[in-house]
């Protein structure tokens, strides 16, 4: 979503029902990212995923022996182009 002639809102989310295989119980993950433009050259954004939990499983112990933990991603990001 455009929030002006500068600045910009994206937001995400994804739902993941219970997996019986994997023994994954149901996630919701919520992604948002904001963007300034201060010109046609520059974008400079900040970012969270995962932002509604610390961190989730996404692999259960039956997949593999072990089970893994997706956490919450904090990011910041310049992008400069010519």
């Amino acid at each position: 979503m455009d929030l002006g002639a500068d600045w910009e809102l994206d937001t995400g989310l994804y739902w993941t029902d219970y997996l019986e295989f994997w023994d994954n119980p149901s996630i919701l993950r919520v992604d948002v990212r904001m963007g300034w433009r201060p010109n046609s050259h520059v974008l400079f954004s900040l970012g969270v995923q995962n932002a509604q939990e610390e961190q989730h499983p996404e692999a259960g112990e039956n997949i593999t022996g072990f089970g893994g933990e997706v956490r919450r991603n904090v990011y910041a990001s310049l992008r400069m182009s010519y």
